[in-house]
């Protein structure tokens, strides 16, 4: 039976992916699985997380009616609001699940997409280098693909973008992070892409899509937050994937994201669901939906992927290879060095690895650094061999035909031995130990003289040997820094990222913690005047004030950013919450410290209720009232930061916490944390300071020792 021309044409082109594929199979089956590593397919290597497996147990054995039926189209609805709220709190976006669409996988989103958008003949700008499957996925649903051309980096031309854009454009499609560049766009270009769009729509008085392709999401290596489209452009559809964020490529569960902004949403999404259903789809598989709600904070290891590409990627640069390094994703995309890239390919099958083109590109070839069955530097033969001259290996088959290429070059990363330690002897604790001990016997010797200068040195001491312990076990140990990084990996991450920690600094503590402390400061304050006034308020507003008082944080703060939105505003009001009760209760029991024969004094006086409360009990009050701003000074920086884990503008310290730990930055973890430690030091000193020069003539201040 005769095929359809439109196929045939399209199994023609794609005739080179077909043979990459059988071409990496024939070379297994003639040199041995442990000969060849297949670097075309996209494969992931790493397998699921465990708490995968766990939830998966947990489900099969799940004996609930209805399981396995049929559901709403768009997916099960608190599968949805699940993803709408993982979603929402890394973009600072406010989706619900009525912006989530359930899909099988990407590419099952991209279709759906493209049916719901593209009349015939309509046309979709492709940003390049591009995802090859989506010239189909276009073609397949009656539209012409156009494609944009890259500038140094890869970054998108801009110029050619608006040239493209014409009055038939319905869609931009563009893929961050990258397949096949591993290029992650950063924000001042995605905001770029969507001012050339919106003034495209303003020029022809069109309405344009930018579709966005996020499977590589969070397979993310730079300290950078992922720039979101949602706020750079209103017509704005997300289509992503868990195959590569959970290592699911098989089991096909994906999402679809419209920007709330999005103008007729409501009409879009139906068409979406629609097209869903009739493209084949019909729905998410129940149980992989079911499944990855509880999953969407969890990702595999990202360290052991980007620890692949720094091997590979130092490998290449060393002998001379062209590469952008990436920024996420799992590929690598060198520049071929002959002009036929295809013959170069066809080199590299000689004793290598299959390797891949790049859909509008030329002259580059993808490498996956995900391949490898047990691709581990320094952990396995297979990388002995990786790099060896006469190996079978990836680097090697980059350099055929190089002129550029030489064999010292090829050998030199493969004698580099990366493994830890096996293990530290009774030496390495002896070290330790006289570490310690000669800490503490200069911190005894200097006791003695207890002096301000003496107790500032044994807190200085102190603070230094336990850094030097830390340092010590943790390299004598070889302790992976996704357990515990070294002190000086914490500082060196504080010193490559101070613009970002500025940033979450200024958001974090200024905006947030400082402004809702002061509110709920002179709130407090204020409060506890009246009640002072009124023994009704006492009597009602206490007892209120106590039982809040109780309410845990993560309970209250989701509540809280949902009312003020992702802004400060809404870490704002977590503080003002959590430190309005503490200062209230001191300032009410400083204002009632007065003993009677003080206030029998000011009414024989005749004084007036403003004289006796500013010239008695606001004194009275102030160690009690500084006594709760001390305490709060911590409790302000503990709720701001917590709110942000709730939902932030892709910005501030609980923010990039959340996202730097999910994907294993623990020295970045660890400087946000230092910041922490030190602004919260300075703004209890800094109370403190107050309090000395305002209570000078309280006891507890006259009784310090100088």
């Amino acid at each position: 039976m005769a095929v359809s021309e439109a196929v045939r044409g399209q199994l023609e082109g794609a005739s080179w992916i077909r043979r990459m594929f059988e071409e990496g199979i024939r070379l297994t089956a003639e040199h041995g699985a442990e000969n060849v590593f297949d670097l075309s397919l996209g494969n992931p290597l790493l397998e699921p997380p465990q708490e995968f497996r766990d939830r998966l147990l947990e489900l099969a054995r799940d004996e609930a009616p209805n399981t396995h039926r049929y559901m709403p189209n768009p997916g099960f609805p608190e599968v949805r609001a699940a993803v709408a709220k993982s979603l929402a709190r890394e973009s600072g976006v406010a989706l619900d699940g009525g912006d989530i669409i359930m899909t099988n996988g990407a590419s099952s989103s991209l279709n759906t997409i493209l049916r719901a958008l593209l009349d015939p003949g309509d046309e979709v700008v492709i940003l390049t280098p591009f995802f090859v499957e989506y010239v189909y996925y276009i073609s397949h649903n009656n539209g012409v693909h156009k494609l944009v051309g890259f500038k140094d980096g890869f970054m998108p031309d801009m110029d050619d973008l608006e040239a493209k854009i014409s009055p038939r454009t319905k869609a931009v499609m563009m893929n961050s992070p990258n397949n096949p560049t591993g290029v992650i766009y950063p924000e001042s270009v995605v905001a770029e892409i969507g001012k050339r769009i919106g003034d495209a729509e303003d020029r022809f008085g069109t309405e344009i899509a930018l579709i966005t392709d996020e499977p590589y999401r969070k397979l993310i290596y730079t300290d950078e937050s992922y720039p979101f489209v949602f706020k750079h452009h209103p017509r704005t559809i997300v289509a992503s994937s868990h195959s590569k964020d959970l290592g699911l490529a098989g089991e096909r569960i994906g999402y679809i994201a419209i920007n709330p902004d999005y103008p007729d949403k409501g009409e879009m999404m139906e068409a979406m669901v629609f097209s869903l259903r009739t493209l084949g789809f019909v729905n998410a598989p129940a149980l992989m939906q079911r499944l990855v709600a509880g999953l969407q904070d969890v990702t595999v290891d990202v360290s052991e992927y980007r620890k692949k590409r720094d091997f590979i990627y130092d490998a290449l640069t060393d002998i001379g290879y062209d590469v952008v390094k990436p920024g996420g994703a799992f590929y690598l995309f060198p520049k071929s060095p002959l002009e036929d890239d295809a013959a170069f390919v066809d080199a590299l099958s000689v004793r290598q690895p299959e390797g891949g083109r790049g859909g509008g590109a030329g002259r580059h070839h993808r490498g996956r650094i995900a391949g490898g069955r047990q691709f581990r530097p320094g952990r396995t033969p297979a990388v002995g061999q990786l790099l060896r001259a006469d190996g079978a290996d990836l680097v090697g088959a980059f350099c055929r035909g190089s002129t550029g290429c030489r064999a010292g070059d090829r050998d030199r990363r493969g004698r580099e031995d990366r493994s830890a330690p096996d293990g530290a002897g009774p030496m390495t604790l002896l070290k330790i130990l006289l570490v310690w001990l000669a800490g503490w016997a200069l911190n005894i010797w200097l006791a003695r003289f207890d002096t301000r200068t003496t107790r500032l040195l044994v807190a200085v001491i102190f603070g230094a040997t336990i850094l030097i312990l830390w340092e010590m076990v943790v390299r004598l140990y070889a302790v992976p820094s996704v357990i515990l990084p070294a002190p000086s990996q914490i500082a060196a991450g504080f010193a490559a990222n101070t613009a970002i920690l500025w940033t979450d600094f200024v958001q974090t503590i200024v905006k947030g913690a400082l402004s809702g402390w002061l509110i709920g400061a002179l709130s407090a304050i204020l409060t506890a005047i009246a009640i002072d006034r009124s023994p009704f308020l006492q009597r009602g507003l206490l007892p209120i004030g106590n039982f809040v008082a109780a309410l845990p944080i993560v309970g209250i703060a989701p509540i809280l950013v949902m009312w003020f939105g992702f802004d400060w505003q809404s870490k704002a009001a977590v503080v003002v919450v959590m430190v309005f009760f503490p200062i209230l209760v001191n300032m009410v029991a400083g204002l009632a410290a007065t003993d009677r024969m003080q206030r029998d004094l000011m009414a024989t006086w005749a004084a007036p209720y403003g004289a006796s409360l500013w010239k008695l009990r606001l004194p009275a009050a102030m160690p009690f009232l500084f006594n709760g701003l001390k305490i709060t000074t911590t409790l302000a920086l503990i709720g701001a930061i917590v709110a942000e884990f709730f939902g932030s503008p892709t910005r501030g310290m609980g923010f990039r916490i959340a996202t730097a730990v999910g994907r294993l930055e623990l020295p970045l973890v660890w400087a946000e944390i230092l910041v922490a430690a030190i602004a919260g030091s300075l703004f209890y000193g800094i109370v403190a300071l107050i309090e000395k020069k305002v209570t000078f003539w309280h006891p507890s201040q006259r009784n310090q020792r100088g």
